[in-house]
């Protein structure tokens, strides 16, 4: 018979209790974060978004909580040419990453004397998500930039400013379609396309990665990740009636011969269809490869379309095509290590599960390069 007295409530300590709710509540906010703007980090403080906008309070915050005049420019200017060019798309924004203009405006006292600015920040406990380091002094040129006037306003670190509020217009478009691609506003080591269109529109890469943050990724980051990524679904809906008008019509070339994109879902099939048409163009190899797999890539092609014109990677059954893709892989492995697609993580992902394929499309390559096919 069970001995029932063995048995003894385990018992939390209040404290504990206390501490991982406030923790809990702590990763739940950085959870919403995440979900409403596509990752889980913020932007800086300086970098959040004047609301509602106006240029001169958005330059000013930054400029006092950074001190950086080319910062401060860049960053104001970027904004205005995304929200002049896609304001329609970015309307709502993250309470985490913005800061209400009107409230900023009254959290600081400018003195001006001898050619000089110093502003002194209010200690209102109102004002003190907005507060800075005080007090801070500035040429009075760097504290009234007149941004309503680009033409006249003297190129920072050597950027035309006007030129600045035009290369958002492709930004937008860029950084839109790349959270579709890859789930990423932008990413120095991987997206060629920003250095890209900053090479035609300025003649070189002009931009240090500190600038390249601000104007590539904080600019933009603050919008909801709804917000964002309708730039790219209605670029989309607009495609597919063959209708694009407005600042599609505008985006430079840089940008529209990669649209539309692959999405971060169905890349490990894009890249499978696309080495399997190679191997296919092989006489000794393309005869060799089995009728299932063959036959096989003009569907997949057709529900690879399928997923970049809805614009989800679950829009169609994806998986019936995976050994396909395995397939190819274990094939290129061997006759082409070097090949770029040989080099996936999404195709050796697919190699890893369907292992059976895989080892099928090794042989087959090992069979090729020995000759004996």
């Amino acid at each position: 018979m069970a001995n029932n007295n063995r048995a003894v409530n385990a018992t939390l300590d209040q404290a504990f209790l206390q501490r991982v709710d406030q923790i809990k509540a702590l990763v739940n906010g950085v959870l919403e974060h995440e979900i409403l703007v596509g990752d889980a980090a913020y932007i800086k403080h300086e970098n959040k978004l004047a609301v509602p906008f106006t240029p001169e309070l958005q330059y000013k915050y930054t400029l006092v909580h950074s001190g950086s005049v080319s910062s401060a420019a860049y960053l104001t200017v970027a904004r205005m040419g995304l929200l002049a060019y896609w304001r329609d798309e970015l309307n709502s924004a993250d309470n985490e990453e913005i800061f209400k203009a009107d409230i900023f405006a009254k959290s600081y006292t400018a003195l001006k004397a001898n050619g000089v600015t110093t502003v002194t920040s209010d200690k209102d406990p109102a004002f003190k998500d907005v507060a800075f380091a005080t007090p801070k002094s500035f040429p009075d040129s760097d504290w009234s930039l007149d941004l309503n006037d680009l033409d006249n306003l003297a190129p920072i670190n050597g950027v035309n400013l006007k030129i600045l509020f035009l290369h958002m217009k492709d930004i937008g478009m860029l950084v839109s379609s790349n959270l579709v691609k890859t789930g990423h506003h932008y990413q120095k080591t991987t997206n060629g396309a920003f250095k890209a269109i900053e090479r035609k529109r300025y003649g070189d890469a002009v931009f240090s990665e500190e600038l390249r943050g601000i104007i590539y990724h904080e600019a933009m980051h603050c919008f909801t990740q709804i917000a964002k990524m309708s730039i790219y679904a209605r670029f989309m809906a607009n495609y597919k009636a063959n209708s694009l008008q407005g600042s599609f019509l505008l985006l430079d070339t840089v940008v529209t011969k990669r649209l539309p994109v692959v999405l971060a879902g169905a890349a490990w099939l894009s890249a499978g269809i696309t080495v399997m048409n190679e191997l296919l163009a092989i006489p000794n190899i393309g005869t060799r490869i089995p009728v299932d797999y063959s036959t096989l890539v003009g569907d997949a092609r057709a529900a690879l379309t399928e997923c970049i014109n809805v614009g989800k990677s679950s829009a169609v059954d994806l998986s019936r095509f995976e050994a396909l893709a395995a397939f190819a892989f274990g094939v290129l492995t061997e006759i082409a290590p070097s090949h770029s697609a040989a080099k996936a993580l999404s195709l050796s992902k697919m190699a890893t599960q369907h292992l059976g394929a895989a080892t099928a499309g090794n042989d087959l390559g090992r069979k090729a390069l020995r000759g004996e096919i």
